[in-house]
């Protein structure tokens, strides 16, 4: 044998890894070789590529098919039996058509890697030179069959002294079968049985019907007179509908377990496929999905790329993301399509607004009450392979009110735990149906509301306008964001009513759960005056900030301060020096209690910071001196708070107060103490009402004379206590006559 024929025999054995069966010989050599490198049961696969599909362009008439020229002739292999580990199973045999991907018979006894054959070289050859056309490069031009192939015919079938080929031998089979085209394996077999071969049916794993269809567990049995067929009958476990692309699927099932999901015929005469679908389940991506059942799918393979398949009148329409709250099964909303056509091309939608009364969930944030949604003029069509597509029409929904789930910790707010709630109103829904989008995927959906309220308790609220939200956001991002938005202050008892603006927060997904989130330039103020926050009238204030603060924004939204800053420019009935600077004052992060400033007490209870300067004129003289400014905080027993917030003076006199372990001390006038009394229940640290105190220290010139030290008080009349000290070194003559 000369290198260039060792060579091509080389290109057809088997490799000890390879799984599937190349014949390079005749069969039972190929027996032989499973036998020697699998050393398991294994199947002899004979592929016939006498007919192509289009887009295959081979043309095996040209290079010789795989059973051109093939005689009857029997093939029988002698095996040696050597080899326990290989097992016998049963025999069967089946048929080679045209085009299918058959099994080979074969008698499971254990086989020799040594076995030897008698059957002639010719068949040898002509197997050889099959195997060699079906590796062969493509050409172009229409593939064709040729005239000269005969079929292989079961040895069951035979007489004693047939001359039809048939291969025999050990091993049992292995099924590799790539999808077949439905269309060309039965005008194959048709051909065949024309010609007289064999009826035998034709069983694959999968098989392609046009683009449109994918089927699986393919059986196509076969009604013959004489040799001609007269009809074709088709059955599939299950299949897929427009196969091949990653957004939009349909799924196709049988109505009982175990049974068909396609059932049907392709009539001979008329060239047309009639299929029965049981259940089909067509998916859009993540915005809705169309069930349909029992209705018949018509094919014409020679018929346009858009034929008509089906005009389903009894379909029903699920949109994906509107679940139904409080539903055990995550049910969504839904309804029946008015119509929903199938085309080979791709499919269209009718269906009236859906008006759904009840509550519907869009994700973990948005709980929307009585929607109304309405798909419009919805088709898709698909490209080649089904690969890309394009859409029109539109999916959008509308809602009146929405309660957003916002909590902490996966816990949400709830009365009476806690004050805080949001909502939403006008709400407008859209679904992205255009897979060239850049801004959205396909079937993402997209909620902007006419406004979003916060309401942190009774008294405090935020609002926002056109907002829009996402519904499931990945983790650590935003569901909504609050750039600006308008905040507002009512008091129940008094309404007032007072506004602000709040800034920078959002509603973030903390693994899933809806959460609070401050931004940097997070902040809520409020505008009012000094007059509406009840500041002494004898001051003159001016306000720099009033903004509401929390301790801890995230979990207790509910609980907030309201602190204020501002400066004191003027006190009443003092009278700033000519040229001089007046009264320059201030206090900062003074809490306003908005309990006391709803029944018109005073309202700040405590003050962080305050003071200032003032140059005045006071009786004769000019003061320049610093400001001192405090509160004195009462509670509801007359008792004088101290500023350490631990102690009170009391009204009888006694100071009681609360120690770091918990116990309690009294302090008598008399000075002796009590450490502990069972009695003591009287440490009320609630501010009741304040009193607001401004003071001065400095020093006090009279024309002429210098150094005297003063303190002054001022209250609403004006000044209304004055100290003087001097430290002189020789008497002071108050009467010349006297002395």
């Amino acid at each position: 044998m000369d290198n260039s024929a060792k060579h091509l025999k080389n290109r057809f054995e088997l490799e000890a890894l390879e799984p599937r069966v190349l014949l390079s010989a005749d069969g039972a050599l190929a027996v032989a070789a499973i036998g020697h490198a699998a050393h398991q049961p294994t199947e002899v696969v004979v592929v016939d590529h006498g007919v192509s599909q289009a887009a295959a362009a081979y043309q095996p008439a040209e290079s010789g098919g795989i059973f051109d020229g093939v005689s009857t002739q029997a093939i029988e292999s002698s095996v040696a039996v050597t080899n326990p580990a290989v097992h016998a199973k049963t025999t069967t045999t089946a048929t080679v058509s045209a085009v299918s991907v058959t099994k080979v018979s074969t008698a499971a006894t254990p086989i020799s890697a040594t076995s030897t054959t008698t059957s002639g070289g010719a068949v040898t050859q002509q197997l050889t030179t099959s195997l060699t056309v079906a590796n062969a490069p493509p050409v172009s031009g229409n593939a064709s069959q040729s005239s000269n192939n005969q079929s292989f015919i079961p040895k069951s079938n035979l007489s004693s002294n047939s001359s039809t080929p048939v291969f025999s031998s050990t091993v049992t089979p292995l099924i590799v079968t790539p999808a077949v085209d439905l269309v060309a394996s039965i005008n194959a077999a048709i051909t065949a049985i024309a010609s007289g071969g064999p009826t035998t049916a034709l069983d694959f794993d999968s098989a392609t019907l046009g683009g449109i269809l994918k089927l699986n567990t393919v059986h196509i049995s076969f009604t013959v007179s004489g040799t001609t067929v007269t009809g074709v009958g088709i059955t599939a476990a299950s299949a897929s509908l427009f196969p091949g692309n990653s957004d939009i699927s349909g799924t196709i099932t049988p109505t009982t377990a175990g049974g068909n999901g396609v059932v049907g015929q392709y009539n001979v005469t008329t060239k047309l496929f009639s299929l029965q679908i049981q259940k089909l389940h067509l998916t859009v991506g993540s915005a809705m999905t169309a069930d349909a059942s029992n209705f018949t799918l018509a094919y014409n393979p020679t018929g346009s790329a858009s034929q008509l398949l089906a005009q389903i009148n009894n379909a029903t329409v699920s949109f994906t993301q509107f679940t139904v709250a409080g539903s055990p099964t995550n049910a969504t909303v839904g309804g029946n399509l008015t119509s929903l056509t199938l085309n080979a091309n791709g499919f269209q939608f009718a269906v009236a607004p859906l008006n759904y009364s009840g509550q519907v969930n869009l994700g973990p944030l948005l709980t929307i009450t009585d929607s109304t949604v309405t798909l419009t003029d919805f088709s898709v069509t698909f490209g080649a392979d089904n690969a890309t597509f394009t859409t029109t029409g539109s999916l959008t929904a509308a809602a009146a009110t929405a309660t957003l789930n916002i909590g902490n910790g996966g816990t949400l707010f709830s009365s009476p735990d806690s004050q805080f709630s949001a909502t939403a109103t006008d709400l407008v829904m859209t679904v992205n149906l255009d897979p060239a989008s850049a801004t959205a995927g396909f079937g993402d959906l997209a909620v902007t509301a006419g406004a979003v309220n916060f309401q942190f308790n009774d008294q405090l609220s935020v609002q926002a306008s056109d907002v829009d939200i996402a519904t499931n956001p990945l983790a650590g991002d935003n569901f909504l964001t609050i750039d600006t938005a308008v905040s507002t202050l009512v008091l129940p008892v008094s309404g007032l009513t007072l506004h602000g603006t709040a800034e920078d927060f959002s509603v973030v997904n903390n693994a899933g759960n809806p959460e609070l989130l401050k931004g940097a330039n997070f902040g809520v103020s409020i505008v009012a005056t000094a007059d509406q926050l009840k500041l002494p009238a004898w001051l003159t204030f001016k306000i720099t900030s009033l903004e509401i603060k929390w301790a801890d924004f995230v979990a207790k939204p509910d609980e907030f301060e309201m602190v204020l800053n501002a400066d004191i420019t003027a006190i009443k009935n003092v009278t700033p020096v000519p040229n001089g600077t007046g009264v320059e004052g201030f206090i900062s992060d003074a809490v306003i209690n908005l309990e006391l400033l709803d029944i018109g007490l005073f309202p700040i209870t405590s003050i962080k910071g305050g003071g200032g300067n003032i140059d005045i004129d006071v009786f004769v003289g000019e003061i320049k001196a610093t400001l001192i400014i405090g509160l004195v905080n009462i509670n509801a027993e007359g008792g004088w708070i101290h500023e350490d917030g631990l102690s009170v003076t009391n009204a009888d006199g006694t100071i009681t107060v609360k120690n770091s372990d918990g116990t309690f001390t009294v302090q008598n006038p008399d000075g002796t103490t009590v450490t502990n009394p069972l009695a003591v229940d009287n440490l009320d640290l609630t501010v009741a009402h304040s009193s607001f105190y401004v003071g001065a220290r400095g020093t006090f010139d009279l024309p002429g004379m210098k150094g005297f030290s003063c303190e002054i008080g001022f209250s609403a009349l004006g000044p209304l206590s004055f100290y003087l000290s001097v430290d002189i070194k020789k008497p002071i003559v108050i009467d010349p006559e006297s002395g």
